[in-house]
């Protein structure tokens, strides 16, 4: 995903940090190791994260209310409210933030915490690999904020657009 979308930008300073947060049985670091192969752009810097720490920090400092105030917008008959209500009480693991993407200009001042992005997204719900590759919708997200009813769309589709617009938007301070 970051290969095809890095490809889109040969001459920006564009860089990429993916973060492999362990959250299914199959994640571990030989996995992410082996996933970390298919970039091949020196722009792109991968790590994993065993302990599920940066996705906690991003839920509890960054994105600490989004799941409440999805529910304060969303129709009690939408398809994510009632999974989405059930989130709001699990456990701490349910509250870590994975399958998303920030965006940040490179001036950016990384502190104790991660700073707020400018532009995010993040999949809520996942529909399946069955509709990969067909135009269908693949899952839900939200984007840049949360308190906005969540889109359905495909991973491929939202970070290119994403990029795109994040690049545009700073296109200055991304030239090399």
């Amino acid at each position: 995903m970051a290969r095809s979308v890095l490809q889109g930008y040969p001459d920006t300073d564009l860089r990429v940090m993916v973060v492999w947060v362990s959250m299914l049985p199959s994640d571990n670091e030989r996995t992410a190791r082996r996933a970390s192969r298919m970039f091949h752009d020196a722009r792109v810097t991968p790590f994993f994260d065993p302990r599920q720490r940066s996705g906690r920090a991003y839920a509890d400092e960054v994105f600490p209310n989004c799941i409440e105030e999805a529910l304060a917008v969303l129709p009690r008959d939408h398809v994510l409210f009632a999974p989405l209500q059930e989130r709001s009480k699990g456990p701490e693991a349910v509250r870590t933030v994975w399958d998303a993407a920030f965006f940040y200009p490179p001036e950016v001042e990384w502190g104790q915490s991660a700073p707020y992005p400018n532009r995010w997204i993040k999949q809520i719900a996942f529909q399946g690999d069955q509709r990969a590759g067909t135009g269908e919708p693949t899952g839900w997200f939200w984007q840049d904020a949360c308190d906005r009813v969540p889109i359905e769309s495909d991973w491929f589709i939202e970070l290119r657009r994403m990029t795109e617009e994040f690049v545009h938007e700073n296109r200055a301070s991304l030239s090399p």
